[in-house]
């Protein structure tokens, strides 16, 4: 017996898994169990169906409430070491925030496409001036706004609440 998963949504070569009853045992030196049954999963293949089945229900996610109604957080340290924003990533992932942090000290637009490119709905920008003066660049990638933000954790909570009504 054989058998095979597929994604119709795939067409033609939509098949994500299959596998069935087997006797290779023996090829290996051992003794032959009976029944005996395996399978293999194409784990690309699956999210290639995961993908074509969003296309075909006009969904933008690909995997039904993949996308958080938050938001990814992404922080970027500008030309300052990373170290100095970990405690405000650490106390907004606390709170329950989603945040990623650039830590390939891309330069501003880099770092910013980078930021569109994993999603994230805001991103927070630090670099030396904004560490002097306490504050932080907040913006909404959706909208476009952006503010000055004090430099905490709450003070951004507070913010980002703000901004997501």
């Amino acid at each position: 017996m054989v058998f095979e998963v597929k994604v119709p949504e795939m067409g033609g070569e939509g098949q994500v898994l299959g596998g069935g009853s087997y006797k290779l045992l023996h090829l290996f030196g051992l003794p032959d169990l009976d029944p005996c049954c395996g399978f293999g999963l194409g784990f690309d293949r699956v999210l290639l169906g995961l993908e074509a089945q969003a296309e075909a229900a006009g969904r933008e996610e690909v995997v039904p409430g993949e996308e958080d109604p938050l938001g990814t957080i992404a922080v970027i340290p500008f030309g300052i070491d990373a170290s100095h924003v970990l405690p405000i990533v650490a106390a907004l992932r606390n709170a329950g925030e989603r945040v990623d942090l650039e830590l390939r000290s891309r330069k501003i637009g880099k770092a910013m496409k980078w930021a569109n490119s994993t999603g994230a709905a805001f991103t927070v920008v630090v670099g030396p001036r904004d560490l002097e003066s306490g504050q932080a660049m907040l913006k909404s990638l959706k909208s476009g706004e952006q503010q000055a933000v004090e430099l905490s954790a709450e003070a951004l909570q507070a913010a980002l609440a703000a901004m997501r009504s």
